[in-house]
């Protein structure tokens, strides 16, 4: 169907946030950084979530409840048969412009267009495509070329020019949480998550980091920060907002990696907001300096990427390059500040055997590992460790694979029956591990 400016006239936009069994809660980032920008277009924004397997009927009659003219999919990779099924469900309501965006969608885009009922998919952060998009809608211009955007029209894929990330984050407006039940802002310990930077300094070989910067035009640094002032800012909305906040989750994947900016965003938090808080680093970056600004603004938690204890297959396979020496010295920098160690290890591996994933629960011991999560490795398209799985005959069926809806069920790559009876043991080890350290810290 072509999209004209008849049907795209109402004013009403939704998200749907696929999360069915994938172990996650909180609410979506990648939404809440759309939504000011759709509102600014005068639309009235909704979002509905899916966090359980929701029939078709049940799910089409909630959409058009909205009566949305655009409705936007979001969802990682492994949600693909979710995406496929409500996507072909909606169909149905063809003057609907189904589009959705994500890194797993942009890296595998011709799939989705091709199988399924989607019209058009961003590619990449969604900030510009978005504005594009909507800019042409209010001037009842052709969508089909809009930046940004790759659509499906009449079994043709139509694919534009990508624009160049936001290289400046303190030019947009703060996320918008609105849209979201109060309960998956603020959980139920009184917990909010949030996200302040972006990317990755690091091209680890099972990330897709490095694939998502390379659609860009620019080799401009994928990692970036906004302004201190901005960062700050934006927390202080937050707190006025959900003042029942009592703790903060930085979902940030690397938010120590300029020491300079985090020491100054640290000084800044612990005069202004000074709410105990949890946040994700990596080991190369921590120093005295680092854990002692990480302790004065009130950091409990530092989650640490151990993945996998083996120091040379870490650094062969996964292309994570320091000594297992290194890692347990940070992590003393860490207790010694009074922080607590939560680890995250992956199991399952391509070519991983039996003494990589006991030296994976030896390193958890070796550096008292206060709690933590083992996943099963999963192969994103697009990553250096899915073409090594595909050159190698290790992905799974696709039958298979649309049974893997989260990390933590079943291993993600093809084993012999034996391997994976050892791994899946492995991982009930490790986590029963990581269980029992927490449980042991709070005296239960």
């Amino acid at each position: 169907m072509e999209f004209t400016k008849t049907n795209l006239s109402n004013k009403n936009f939704l998200f749907v946030n696929i999360t069915v069994d994938d172990c996650y809660y909180g609410v979506n980032q990648g939404i809440s950084i759309l939504v000011p920008i759709v509102k600014k277009f005068s639309y009235n924004v909704s979002c509905l979530d899916i966090n359980s397997t929701m029939d078709t009927e049940n799910f089409y009659q909630q959409v058009l409840a909205f009566n949305p003219s655009i409705v936007a999919f979001s969802f990682i990779a492994n949600q693909y048969k979710y995406l496929k099924k409500y996507s072909d469900t909606l169909a149905k309501a063809a003057e609907i412009l189904q589009i959705a965006g994500g890194t797993g969608i942009t890296l595998d885009f011709e799939n989705y267009l091709n199988n399924t009922s989607l019209n058009g998919i961003c590619i990449g952060e969604g900030e510009t495509p978005m504005t594009n998009l909507l800019t042409r809608i209010e001037k009842q211009q052709d969508i089909y070329d809009t930046p940004g955007f790759y659509w499906k029209k009449n079994g043709i894929l139509i694919k534009n020019n990508i624009p160049q990330f936001v290289d400046n984050l303190s030019t947009l407006d703060f996320p918008d949480f609105s849209v979201f039940n109060k309960n998956s802002v603020v959980n139920e310990i009184k917990q909010a998550q949030v996200v302040i930077t972006r990317g990755c300094i690091y091209n680890c070989h099972y990330c897709c980091n490095s694939a998502l910067s390379s659609i860009y035009p620019s080799k401009k640094q994928f990692y970036r920060a906004p302004s201190i002032e901005y960062s700050i800012s934006f927390l202080e909305k937050l707190k006025k907002d959900y003042p029942d906040i009592e703790d903060i989750i930085f979902l940030d994947e690397f938010i120590i990696a300029n020491e300079a900016w985090f020491i100054g965003f640290a000084k800044e938090y612990e005069k202004r907001i000074h709410l105990p808080n949890a946040c994700c680093l990596r080991i190369e970056s921590i120093t005295p300096n680092t854990a002692r600004a990480l302790k004065n603004m009130g950091c409990q938690w530092a989650r640490i990427g151990l993945e996998c204890g083996c120091e040379d297959f870490r650094k062969k396979i996964l292309n994570r390059n320091y000594s297992n020496k290194s890692f347990i010295e940070k992590c003393t920098i860490l207790k010694n500040e009074g922080i607590k160690i939560f680890t995250f290890n992956m199991i399952g591996l391509p070519f991983e055997g039996v003494e990589e994933r006991e030296k994976t629960l030896n390193l958890n011991k070796a550096i008292d590992a206060d709690s933590g999560i083992c996943t099963f490795f999963y192969p994103f398209k697009g990553t250096k460790l899915y073409e090594i799985c595909k050159e190698n005959n290790l992905l799974k069926d696709n039958h298979e694979v649309l049974k893997i809806t989260n990390f933590s069920n079943v291993p993600g790559i093809k084993m012999t029956k034996y391997d994976e009876t050892q791994c899946v043991l492995m991982q009930q080890v490790l986590t029963l591990f990581l269980k029992r350290k927490l449980l042991k810290r709070k005296n239960y």
